[in-house]
Order: C-alpha cells, then structure tokens, then sequence
C-alpha cells in the first residue's frame, strides 16, 4: 500500500503499529517534527521512496539528538 501523500494510508498504518507516532507530512516543516515529538523520540525510522529523503531525515533527527536513527 502506497502511505506517500495518503493521510488515510498513514492513520491506518499508525492503528497497526503500537507505541509509534507516523507522519504523513512534509520533512522540512518545523511546525510537523515539532508536533511529532522529534525531539522526545527514542528512535526516528524514515521509508520514504528516496533515498536521498531518508538520508535528510536521518540528518535532521541526528540534530534533534535523537538517538537512533535508520
């Protein structure tokens, strides 16, 4: 199932998977890694389609002081 840009995919995915948070939004808002609790995060997991997306990810969660980022 394609969860990229499809709110409805990401809201059954987080009812399927327990004690994380997914977000369907876009890497670069502030406001979204603000909200997701970035920076209380034990772990952030990127999967999105490009490699070079979950590369930024990892980057921005590493500034975050996230522990554990993939």
């Amino acid at each position: 199932q394609n969860y990229k840009d499809n709110p409805l995919a990401a809201k059954d995915l987080a009812k399927k998977l327990k004690n994380t948070a997914v977000i369907n939004g876009d890497l670069m808002s502030d406001v979204i890694l603000e909200e997701a609790g970035l920076d209380r995060c034990d772990a952030a997991v990127s999967v999105m389609p490009h490699d070079k997306d979950n590369l930024l990810m990892s980057l921005i969660a590493k500034q975050h002081k996230v522990p554990l980022s993939l």
